[in-house]
């Protein structure tokens, strides 16, 4: 019976990420690989600058299939990695919430929400 859940649960989460994901580069250290990733939670964060200045970011949650990254020899997203869009944009991996760059999305570790930076 859980065999049966698992292959539901792998048909579910490959036609969700190739209906809502899109073609990426994910760098870490020399390493590229281009995979699939979802969007997730954009968000603004504003913190004190110099001279009383508000600086605004731009973060943005990427959702990505774990094999994907280890599959081509990535163990774990980590500071410095790079994600970079179709239109050039990049995304610099950064900590998140809990000082952590990447978390599970769920107990059986359907993807990696990575935590990221626009530049």
């Amino acid at each position: 019976m859980m065999s049966l859940l698992d292959d539901a649960l792998s048909i579910v989460t490959d036609v969700g990420q190739s209906s809502a994901g899109e073609r990426v580069a994910y760098r870490s250290g020399d390493t590229v690989v281009h995979l699939i990733a979802i969007r997730g939670r954009l968000q603004f964060d504003e913190a004190a600058g110099e001279m009383d200045a508000r600086v605004r970011a731009r973060s943005l949650q990427w959702l990505i299939k774990p094999r994907d990254l280890i599959d081509a020899g990535i163990n774990e997203p980590s500071r410095g990695d790079e994600i970079e869009i179709a239109s050039g944009t990049i995304y610099d991996v950064l900590p998140g919430p809990g000082d952590v760059h990447f978390e599970y999305t769920d107990q059986f570790q359907t993807f990696v929400r990575v935590y990221s930076l626009r530049r």
